[in-house]
């Protein structure tokens, strides 16, 4: 399933952009059960028979379709379960879910993505300069000398350090197994040196922090003195919690406080309003 969601744009927009056009492409890779539809409206909350466009996938071929009552129920059901179920998360994250992509589609477009990096590397590092820098990855650039990132208007940051032949995309960012790299909001990177495997991000809407097998840290990188990583877990954007410390509205209290004083350390858990004085 592809689902591209726009909080932007026109009629005009979504009939002629790149993901639509790409899309269109992909009759001859068809197999012979593929079967699904494609479709685009401008209310996808509420998906009716108003559609901009609406296909068929069916023998192989993209077939003009009217979807009818019945149908455009399942394909409701299809988007809340399978996008804005994880709409307080990060899609990104989400893709590499199997339970929400294929692990034959995660598969394919990883292997697709690295196979894409080492060429990259091979065929074009060597040629990077100031004035014509290689993008490795979006918005982070090489420019012969220097490992940088530069996205919109934000301030360039140089990273130091990076082992651009091991440099990787992970679900949270960057990594080359002694540095993750994050970028927060769309803005600002951060840069850390530890291990990156047992490294995650852990979000839900506008809340994230991220993990090693130690240590906890804010969005910014920061660690927080005493936290522990593994047994983080985030119940919602306003609650977390580990084996030492409640995460409460980005501020942190010590589970001792409240164990045996009056329940309320139960409450909290339960109803998540809980102010603290």
């Amino acid at each position: 399933m592809f689902f591209f969601y726009f909080h932007y744009g026109n009629s005009g927009y979504l009939k002629n952009c790149r993901e639509w056009q790409l899309l269109k492409e992909i009759e001859p890779f068809l197999e012979e059960e593929s079967s699904g539809y494609l479709i685009a409206t401008l209310d996808s909350m509420n998906i009716n028979s108003d559609f901009l466009y609406a296909f068929d996938i069916k023998d192989k071929k993209l077939e003009h379709h009217s979807f009818l009552p019945a149908e455009l129920e399942t394909i409701q059901k299809d988007v809340n379960k399978y996008f804005f179920k994880y709409a307080d998360t990060e899609f990104r994250m989400a893709f590499y879910n199997q339970q929400v992509v294929d692990k034959k589609v995660v598969d394919g477009v990883l292997k697709l993505t690295e196979a894409h990096r080492i060429k990259n590397l091979k065929e074009n590092l060597h040629l990077a300069t100031k004035e014509n820098p290689l993008e490795l990855f979006f918005g982070y650039f090489y420019d012969g000398i220097e490992f940088y990132s530069k996205l919109y208007n934000a301030e360039k940051t140089v990273f130091p350090d990076i082992n651009l032949q091991t440099l990787k995309e992970m679900p949270y960012g960057l990594s080359d197994g002694n540095y993750v790299i994050v970028r927060h909001n769309l803005v600002h990177d951060y840069y850390l040196q530890t291990a990156g495997e047992p490294f995650k991000k852990v979000s839900k809407s506008a809340t994230v922090y991220y993990t090693s097998a130690d240590t906890v840290y804010d969005e910014k990188l920061c660690p927080i003195k005493d936290s522990d990583g593994k047994s983080f877990r985030l119940r919602s954007e306003y609650l977390g919690e580990d084996k030492n410390y409640i995460y409460f509205l980005g501020e942190l209290i010590l589970k001792k406080r409240f164990r045996g004083i009056s329940n309320q350390y139960n409450r909290l858990f339960q109803s998540e309003h809980f102010v603290v004085q």
